[in-house]
């Protein structure tokens, strides 16, 4: 079993990019026959480093069509727009990093996973993903 994380030190040396690779020489010793990996949803310079094959991807809700489904319907879209727009702006003024660095924290201690300390410590930071 090979576990990871996220250290930003190391983040120039793609320590995910290696551990990849070394769980792929892995699968090839012990001829474990693999045709297809999913790489989930998303994009990324790990992704073009490692396939050569593209999919388009397009996520479909559906409502009722009540008035309740749509102003779910419309909840969603707003959401969509805001948090495209903030993360825009976010990424224009170079806090993008920090912000999702922050929320991850919150995350953890409402999870009680770590006391407030312990996060702002900055010992924390190597264990999350």
């Amino acid at each position: 079993m090979t576990e990871g994380g996220y250290d930003p030190k190391w983040a120039k040396a793609q320590i995910g990019m290696l551990t990849f690779l070394y769980i792929l020489k892995d699968l090839e010793a012990h001829a474990v026959p693999v045709t297809v990996l999913d790489y989930l949803y998303g994009g990324g310079t790990f992704k073009e480093r490692t396939s050569h094959l593209l999919t388009r991807e397009r996520h479909y809700y559906l409502f009722k069509r009540t008035l309740s489904g749509a102003a779910v319907a419309a909840a969603m879209r707003m959401t969509a727009a805001t948090s495209e727009q903030l993360g825009g702006l976010l990424e224009s003024l170079h806090l993008k990093e920090w912000v999702k660095r922050q929320i991850r924290r919150v995350i953890l201690w409402c999870a009680g996973w770590f006391t407030a300390r312990e996060l702002a410590s900055g010992e924390v930071l190597a264990m999350m993903i």
